[in-house]
């Protein structure tokens, strides 16, 4: 045997080697780019045909959508111009238990009312050793309840109250 045909040195192929995997990779992320897109694609086409089905009764319907579509636009353009027939716009209702001091008051916020629209219903009073007697509520602001305790000394409020706002 003859040892010409061995090299005496290793040979340093890590260049070849390194051009080879750069060249298999972009080759496969080519393809994997191409068949994502292609998934993408059919999957949109796919839900696309779905979106335009329904199913009523088990049978398949392209139609159900669009008339349903269109009968609610329909209902909504004829509830719209139905004029209200209430002349109430708004209630507001509550009720307080409390200790007012003398002449003192208590005041509950509200949701903005026009008072020259609005009525204040009260029931209830103080509870007093000395008896029973009817708080003074009026409409401080538009937003503001106000109760008075119009005795001289501490009371026990029990009141309820409603609002009512007229259009």
């Amino acid at each position: 045997m003859s040892s010409s045909n061995i090299p005496s040195a290793p040979i340093d192929n890590t260049a070849l080697i390194a051009d080879i995997v750069s060249q298999i990779n972009a080759n496969t992320n080519t393809k994997a780019t191409a068949t994502q897109a292609a998934i993408v694609a059919d999957g949109d086409v796919t839900q696309a045909k779905l979106d335009t089905l329904t199913t009523v009764n088990g049978n398949i319907s392209t139609d159900v959508q669009a008339i349903n579509e269109h009968v609610t636009s329909e209902n909504d353009r004829v509830l719209a111009n139905i004029p209200s027939n209430s002349p109430v716009k708004s209630i507001q209702r509550g009720n307080l238990e409390y200790n007012i001091p003398g002449n003192g008051y208590y005041d509950v916020v509200l949701a903005a009312v026009d008072v020259a629209k609005s009525s204040l219903s009260i029931n209830g009073g103080i509870r007093f050793n000395e008896g029973d007697s009817m708080p003074v509520t009026e409409f401080f602001s538009s937003t503001v309840l106000r109760i008075h305790n119009n005795l001289n000394a501490y009371a026990n409020h029990r009141v309820y109250w409603e609002v009512v706002e007229y259009v």
